[in-house]
């Protein structure tokens, strides 16, 4: 186990006194562990063209869970990294939907 001492300090992310838990949007950032590239590579097919992330068998694997989560309302998956904002309303789910998982093996 890691000595807490010896871990760099953080500065808070979270707004003091507001309430997470209530309704409205939220922008969320997830990185993969040490920002490794296990999603995709950044395709440029011409000077004329904006640069596209060409999606990994992991990314891929990412995007069925994400379009899977109720709440998502747009999403971008970087090659590092995904951008997601989080719409937590009170409107009822059309259908029950369960914790996402995914079983991947690096072979």
């Amino acid at each position: 186990m890691k000595n807490l001492k010896n871990m760099p300090s953080r500065k808070p992310n979270r707004l003091k006194g507001f309430d997470y838990a209530e309704f409205g949007a939220y922008f969320i950032t997830i990185c993969v562990k040490d920002r490794t590239p296990l999603l995709g590579n950044i395709v440029l097919e011409n000077d004329l063209e904006s640069p596209q992330v060409s999606l990994s068998a992991y990314g891929k694997i990412t995007e069925f869970y994400l379009k899977r989560i109720a709440g998502i309302d747009k999403y971008v998956i970087m090659p590092d990294h995904i951008h997601m904002i989080l719409l937590k309303w009170d409107i009822p789910e059309k259908e029950p939907r369960g914790a996402m998982w995914a079983s991947m093996s690096l072979t």
